[in-house]
């Protein structure tokens, strides 16, 4: 998919009143910074919150940043939620 992301999971009729589908989809923040700044990336993900932080103050801190990990996906054999 377009840069980067990859489709985990459908929820079906998920947009009223069409029934249109919600593609859920992830990215690799890792895999994508390095792609997009030229350098490599290397570090736990709590060591490159810190240095964001440090170089910008008004960043978001991880309290305030979504957690993707709680997000359930079921995916079936066919890689698509049923």
């Amino acid at each position: 998919m377009s840069e980067g992301f990859v489709e985990i999971a459908r929820r079906p009729n998920y947009y009223q009143p069409d029934g249109v589908d919600a593609i859920v989809m992830r990215l690799d923040l890792r895999g994508w910074l390095a792609e997009h700044s030229g350098m490599d990336v290397v570090g736990s993900a709590s060591e490159i919150r810190s240095e964001s932080a440090s170089e910008n103050p008004d960043a978001p801190t991880p309290a305030e940043s979504p957690t993707l990990d709680r997000v359930p996906t079921a995916v079936s054999e066919a890689g698509a939620c049923t």
